[in-house]
């Protein structure tokens, strides 16, 4: 597996050892976080975490674009994207390669 990837059972253990909660305990909490998360954007709502950033769905409209395989037309309808907006402060993090010690 890549390092440089995190899977879920890594960030649930992680956040686990620095609250001090157990892992079943947190990984409970988390999964249903993510729940909330996905139910929020579903309904169309923004989610800002003040010192990490935004989530928030937006509307693009359709356009019709021509295959070079085929040479004929393809529509695509309008679709809502998922965003992510990082806070400043998150990007200042990432620049210094740093995460601040208390938000």
């Amino acid at each position: 597996m890549n390092e440089d990837v995190v899977n879920n059972e890594e960030f649930y253990e992680e956040v686990a050892r620095r609250t001090g909660l157990d892992v079943e305990t947190c990984t409970s909490v988390l999964k249903e976080s993510e729940k909330v998360l996905a139910d929020y954007l579903v309904a169309d709502k923004t989610i800002q975490f003040k010192m990490f950033g935004k989530f928030l769905l937006k509307f693009r409209k359709g356009f019709t674009t021509s295959s070079k395989f085929t040479d004929k037309d393809i529509v695509v309808d309008d679709y809502f994207a998922l965003t992510f907006k990082p806070s400043s402060v998150l990007l200042r993090s990432i620049e210094e390669k740093k995460f601040p010690e208390r938000y």
